[in-house]
């Protein structure tokens, strides 16, 4: 359950270890981004704690602190 109501999300995005910094998260990110843009959504949202320079790198905005069963957590959005 999300403790917001925003809409759409870009949500379980994972990418395996040994992928990592490769580019594939980059990819995959540009992609949703992408193909949300052309169905005319000006704005996406998603939660992280431990990818948030990796998101902030892509250009997404941290929104929010807060915590989720007992956990920090973060908000952030990217203007499309």
């Amino acid at each position: 359950d999300s403790p917001h109501d925003l809409t759409p999300w870009l949500a379980g995005l994972i990418v395996e270890e040994a992928y990592r910094r490769s580019g594939v998260g980059t990819a995959l990110v540009r992609a949703v981004e992408d193909h949300a843009a052309s169905a005319g959504v000006g704005k996406l949202y998603l939660y992280t704690w431990q990818a948030r320079g990796f998101y902030e790198a892509l250009g997404w905005s941290a929104a929010e602190t807060f915590e989720q069963d007992g956990a920090p957590m973060l908000l952030m959005s990217r203007k499309l």
